[in-house]
């Protein structure tokens, strides 16, 4: 038995989130969450959304009319862990994001997963670890791991801002240049796979209460089919920012590490 009354996993569309923070008391975040749906909004058209996620609601078994909220017990137990988590870890890739939510006083972790605007929900004990959660949605491949003898590579700030407008024909012009060195290369390769942007993993310390959000540490990373690229900016002030890259177990390790910490 968990939090949510029992092992069960919930899907919520973005609408139908918002409709449930409503419905819990939670107006304000419901209204910020729409606004990022509707992108362009107005009061009416929260208002009309919400009514027909209630309705879609509904259609799930999701409510019930003999309760404050109108929610099934389950979840609005989840909505209220959600809200008020004060510490989460967020993990991006180019396809989806997902949240790795503490759940205060408890041994379980709420686990959030947006894709295709749709919210997966399911809460996990902290003593699983996060290895397994991160490989899926980082892709990590760590069977087809080769460890390359190439050097870190160095970039000042300039180039590594011009690396995310660079054109295809020019990678493809570096790639074959032999001027450039080998690990640039493959860098160039995995990069404009991830659509040029790097893969991240923020860990926040966040209060609903006065809507405050603090990033407390970001880990920039590209993974490739049998490396991970990662982003070491620590040297930025003396204009230094170097790649180094890593196996894809050991870096998961790392990362899940980190997390664990962060949230116990």
């Amino acid at each position: 038995m968990n939090e949510l009354g029992a092992a069960k996993e919930f899907s919520l569309y973005t609408s139908e989130l918002a409709a449930c923070l409503a419905m819990c008391g939670y107006e304000s975040i419901a209204g910020e969450v729409l606004q990022i749906y509707l992108n362009n909004n107005s009061d009416e058209e929260i208002e009309m959304l919400i009514a027909e996620s209630e309705a879609t609601l509904n259609s799930k078994s999701l409510l019930d009319s003999n309760r404050n909220s109108f929610l099934i017990q389950e979840l609005e137990n989840l909505i209220h862990l959600l809200v008020k988590s004060n510490k989460k870890a967020r993990c991006v890739t180019k396809e989806s994001v997902l949240f790795i939510h503490s759940i205060l006083g408890a041994d379980r972790v709420l686990i959030q997963q947006i894709r295709d605007n749709t919210h997966f929900f399911l809460i996990i004990n902290i003593e699983e670890g996060f290895d397994s959660i991160l490989k899926n949605h980082y892709k990590m491949n760590i069977d087809s791991f080769h460890l390359y003898n190439h050097p870190s590579i160095k970039l000042t700030e300039q180039i590594f801002d011009q690396l995310h407008t660079l054109e295809d024909p020019i990678i493809e012009y570096m790639r074959n240049d032999k001027k450039v060195d080998s690990a640039l290369k493959e860098f160039l390769l995995d990069f404009r796979k991830n659509n040029k942007t790097f893969d991240n993993l923020s860990l926040m310390e966040t209060n609903y209460t006065n809507n405050r959000m603090d990033i407390k540490e970001v880990t920039f990373f590209i993974p490739s089919v049998s490396n991970i690229w990662h982003l070491d900016y620590e040297g930025i002030n003396k204009d230094q920012i170097f790649i180094h890259h890593s196996s894809p177990d050991k870096y998961i390790r790392r990362l899940s590490e980190s997390i664990l910490t962060f949230i116990k």
